[in-house]
């Protein structure tokens, strides 16, 4: 990442402190800063990816440490009468503002809190296992708020200062990636709707969510925890992540694609050359030795959104040309971090049809529905094509799709994972034919009051079809592996599915 002409502005030694007319103000030494932790940051990456958020912090703190004591920076109001540059006091300063998040400290290190809302100035509200509420101190239970509007917003350019953005009327939507590694999206006061109705707020805030990221890589295992998967969709995503066969995963925004798909990749088969693209990153694709090599055969790259004249080359990295030129080096699994546009959809068909692996998430409510969206996805942009030969074109290309949902007692489900067969003639229109392989069935009670949660069970419903079958025998897998993806219930019942090792059950279909 390259420095700003301010580092080596700082790059002076104390005996050039007496000139007080060479110093820099603090916001220049902080942007400096950040800078000096980026390329620390670059240089140790292999390590820095795999940290947790404490040790994040205390890596961060010794940057700052190790960027006075050695870069010796003359900052205005850290020198003292005799010209002399006052050191602790300026490290303490700059932990301060890099490490601290004012009102959100604490919200920002609580392992238990996965995001953080803040709507205005006055309302800020954090998502905390599984339940959102206004932000409260933990000591008095009193609402937390920012002082002003310009505090709030101070922060927001803060959460977005290591991504080396900020917010102006101009560049009202960001987004980018703390210190922490948590995924940022603010907006400018200037896009905010004007406050209405009683008790209004005179200043219009900034907006933005943070989505944070558990101290420790999602697993299959940690997911079988939580009750968001049985062992036995774990087993088998376990074995079919192995194959490199596409897989799609839908739901709505925090349902926990992401995660759900970062546990998938864990399993993949290391040698299997895979190219990845996100507009954030957010997954860790790459598998790393102790010195720093790279055992995956694994290109990672991060787009960037379309400039704001509207336009783009084909070399400007948006997320539509990234996907274009990976497809240029020869990857055998390609991982769309998400897939938001038609021309993304269309490329992504494009690929698995022809035989690339693919493994990426889309907004759709359930099965059927993804694959009517990818459908009018294609169809948008197929000059023309008719809409059953690209709703086959999709259903051929894409053989799995799970659909994991956020439930409205908090907790995140895979609620149903099904192969697509291919297609169907239903009341004269062309659909395509779902083959439901596990699926949570609810108790139908709604939350049970003594414990605030949606109950039910999940269960194998089908297996395979016989077509998957024979495509599987031609894959790399023992013959348990194997045994495991072919077995399944016997036609008109269903498997009971568990968290742990107990015998499953068959139960008769309801």
């Amino acid at each position: 990442m390259a420095l700003t002409k301010g580092f080596f502005t700082a790059r002076r030694s104390e005996s050039a402190g007496s000139d007080l007319a060479s110093c820099i103000s603090f916001e220049q030494c902080v942007d400096i800063l950040y800078s000096y932790i980026n390329q620390c940051t670059l240089e140790q990456e292999s390590t820095v990816e795999n940290m947790n958020y404490a040790q994040v912090r205390k890596f961060t703190a010794d940057c700052i440490v190790n960027y006075v004591s050695s870069k010796h920076p003359l900052v205005t109001g850290f020198v003292d009468e005799t010209g002399k540059a006052e050191y602790g006091r300026l490290t303490k300063a700059l932990t301060d503002e890099v490490l601290d998040w004012g009102v959100l400290t604490d919200a920002m290190q609580d392992p238990n809190v996965s995001e953080i809302q803040g709507n205005d100035y006055k309302s800020i509200y954090v998502e905390k296992n599984g339940k959102t509420d206004l932000l409260r101190s933990d000591i008095t239970d009193k609402i937390i708020t920012f002082e002003s509007a310009d505090d709030m917003l101070k922060i927001a350019n803060k959460l977005l200062r290591f991504s080396e953005v900020s917010l102006s009327r101009n560049g009202a939507l960001q987004g980018g990636m703390t210190r922490e590694g948590f995924r940022v999206a603010v907006c400018d006061p200037s896009v905010a709707a004007p406050d209405k109705g009683e008790n209004q707020l005179k200043d219009k805030s900034p907006m933005f969510v943070i989505r944070k990221y558990g101290s420790t890589p999602p697993s299959l295992e940690k997911l079988i925890g939580w009750h968001s998967v049985t062992i036995q969709q774990a087993n088998f995503m376990k074995i079919l992540a192995k194959t490199g066969l596409p897989i799609v995963i839908c739901g709505a925004t925090g349902s926990g694609k992401t995660v759900l798909l970062q546990s998938i990749l864990n399993n993949r088969v290391p040698t299997r050359r895979l190219a990845v693209v996100e507009d954030q990153s957010e997954l860790n694709a790459r598998m790393r030795d102790e010195n720093g090599i790279d055992k995956s055969n694994t290109i990672q790259l991060e787009a960037r959104p379309t400039p704001p004249s509207g336009t783009a080359p084909l070399t400007f990295p948006t997320f539509s040309n990234v996907t274009m030129q990976l497809l240029r080096m020869t990857p055998r699994l390609i991982v769309l971090g998400e897939m938001r546009t038609d021309e993304i959809v269309s490329q992504a068909i494009t690929a698995a049809y022809t035989g690339h692996g693919l493994y990426s998430t889309i907004h759709a409510e359930n099965v059927e529905d993804c694959v009517t969206r990818m459908t009018k996805c294609v169809q948008a942009t197929s000059n023309g094509t008719p809409w059953d030969v690209n709703m086959q074109t999709v259903c051929a290309a894409i053989p799995f799709i799970i659909s994991q949902q956020r439930l409205d007692d908090g907790s995140r489900k895979m609620l149903e994972f099904s192969e697509i067969e291919g297609t169907i003639m239903k009341d004269g229109k062309l659909m395509p034919k779902v083959n439901t392989l596990f699926k949570f069935i609810s108790d139908g009670q709604g939350i049970h009051p003594e414990d605030g949660k949606l109950h039910g069970e999940f269960y194998q419903i089908n297996k395979l079809s016989s077509k998957m079958m024979e495509r599987l025998k031609l894959k790399a897998l023992t013959k348990d592996e194997l045994n495991i993806l072919l077995s399944g219930p016997e036609p008109g019942t269903m498997l009971s599915c568990t968290f742990d090792d107990t015998t499953e059950q068959q139960v008769v279909r309801r």
